[in-house]
């Protein structure tokens, strides 16, 4: 009976032993597992799951045990061989997947392709930068240039700086001059006469803005000579004077624009139809810079516009009028105004054409001084 007890107990604890011993469980496992495949399907056919079925096995037993088995770590040695052979093979036709194995070579490989991509980056510097160092030829220079004489079509022209040197113009005696008496009302500015300033007729367009500038805060002046600033009288500086004649505050009524040829035609129209609106009496614009048809509206509009006001024929303003010349109608020649500038002492200038700029005179424009309808002339 006690023999029987002892018995059991050593046989129990040979049982619990080998339940502890992770190699003979290891060992066990596959072998029962190979044995029942054995029997179930002793002649399994090409591509059963009996490899499949061992591998599972064995990594099971690994990650109970913590073992790697040795079949285990062949099977993974041939199948890191076979596929950096395959990897080598088929690097041209690299799909953008990446394996397990291919992991660790993939940043090589990039490596490698960035240092391509650098070299031929370099390489088309290179040539670049001996492109850019190569000097331009004839045939170039001439493309060059034949674009800016599209441009400018005068022979003399000569490239200009970005700056803006004209700027400095403003800074000169005789334009700040005229500035301070315009802002002042001087009695020097009654009859503007700007080539007593500015006499240059390459005269920017900034000068002649800021001279506009001033003539629009400016209410004593009432004849204006801006004649001939062919550079800085343009469409928008013709408007801009036309803008001004319209103020109410404006006195001016006799205008000498003379020659200005960068003014185009629909400019002069609307300023020849913009004068009915103004005081301008007397005028004189030269007719090769305006149509014949645009003569005729404002000569009509400031003929309409000496029933405006009394300035050009009141023999208080006399001293005003006689300086008013190089008109077409010049007011000096106003009937009414006869017997006074008689008394003044002033029936000389009646006969010189020098001074009144007529027809046949140095000074004079053609067509000046002639009267197309003398009826309406005589006031």
């Amino acid at each position: 009976m006690l023999q029987a007890g002892s018995d059991a107990k050593e046989s129990r604890k040979s049982s619990e032993t080998s339940a502890h011993s992770p190699m003979a469980t290891f060992v066990e496992v596959p072998e029962q597992k190979e044995c029942d495949q054995s029997d179930s399907d002793s002649s399994s056919a090409p591509g059963s799951d009996s490899d499949t079925d061992e591998e599972e096995i064995l990594l099971w037993g690994e990650k109970m045990f913590g073992v790697t088995p040795l079949a285990l770590l062949e099977k993974r040695l041939q199948a890191t061989e076979s596929s950096e052979d395959e990897s080598s093979d088929d690097d041209d036709d690299f799909d953008g997947t990446y394996s397990a194995t291919q992991y660790r070579r993939d940043p090589l490989t990039k490596a490698k392709k960035k240092n391509r991509k650098v070299k031929t980056e370099t390489q088309e510097e290179r040539i670049r930068k001996k492109e850019e160092a190569k000097s331009l030829t004839a045939e170039q220079i001439r493309a060059i240039l034949g674009d800016d004489d599209m441009a400018m079509p005068s022979s003399n022209w000569v490239r200009r700086s970005s700056r803006q040197p004209s700027k400095d113009a403003l800074k000169t005696v005789g334009v700040r001059r005229l500035l301070d008496q315009l802002a002042t009302n001087d009695p020097d500015m009654v009859v503007l006469k700007m080539k007593k300033y500015i006499n240059d007729p390459d005269t920017p367009q900034v000068v002649i803005d800021a001279a506009l500038d001033a003539l629009e805060e400016n209410t004593n002046c009432q004849a204006l000579y801006i004649q001939n600033f062919n550079k800085g009288m343009r469409d928008e500086q013709v408007i801009r004077l036309l803008k001004i004649l319209q103020l109410p505050t404006c006195k001016i009524w006799c205008v000498n624009i003379g020659e200005t040829y960068n003014v185009k035609s629909k400019t002069w129209k609307r300023f020849a139809k913009g004068l009915k609106r103004t005081k301008i009496t007397h005028m004189y614009a030269s007719e090769h810079t305006i149509d014949s048809e645009y003569k005729d509206i404002i000569r009509k509009s400031i003929r309409e516009n000496r029933s405006k006001h009394d300035m050009h024929k009141n023999p208080e303003n006399l001293d005003v009028i006689i300086q008013c010349t190089h008109c077409w109608w010049n007011p000096i020649n106003t009937k009414s105004l006869r017997p006074f500038i008689r008394k003044r002492g002033y029936e000389f200038m009646l006969f010189d054409k020098e001074g009144q700029g007529l027809r046949g005179s140095t000074s004079g424009a053609p067509g000046s001084g002639v009267k197309k309808n003398p009826e309406t002339e005589k006031t």
